[in-house]
């Protein structure tokens, strides 16, 4: 099957929402999720606040997106690692991989991911005494 060509304008979309989630995720590595505002990622992106939203519903749905090219990354890493023929260093070298890609990523970010998804969670659950 073939794969359909992308339009100009679809190529400058998706131009648009690497350029939106690459300035959020500086700025979260940065400063941290909670001090970072969508006004903070639009401006550093040199992007409307609309745009924003025309490809995030929320700050929480660009981290979502991470999972993603977490998923990428994965895949990537286990292609890459096919031909390796011994067990131990297919699985270092994948690790390697893996890791490069996601320390580009920030290291931050699955921080983010799991404290904002603990945020969804009954609050009873989450007291301490």
């Amino acid at each position: 099957m073939m794969e359909k060509k992308l339009t100009r304008r679809q190529i400058s979309a998706l131009e648009t929402k690497e350029s939106i989630y690459k300035a959020a995720i500086d700025l979260i590595n940065e400063k941290g999720f909670e001090n970072v505002k969508i006004e903070d990622i639009t401006l550093a992106a040199n992007t409307a606040k609309g745009s924003f939203y025309s490809y995030f519903k929320s700050k929480k749905d660009l981290l979502y997106h991470t999972f993603d090219k977490f998923d990428k990354t994965y895949l990537n890493a286990y292609e890459s690692v096919k031909g390796i023929f011994t067990f131990e260093e297919r699985i270092l070298t994948f690790i390697e991989k893996a890791y490069m890609q996601i320390d580009h990523i920030g290291k931050k970010i699955p921080w983010a991911l799991y404290h904002n998804s603990m945020l969804d969670e009954d609050p009873l659950l989450l007291r301490n005494d």
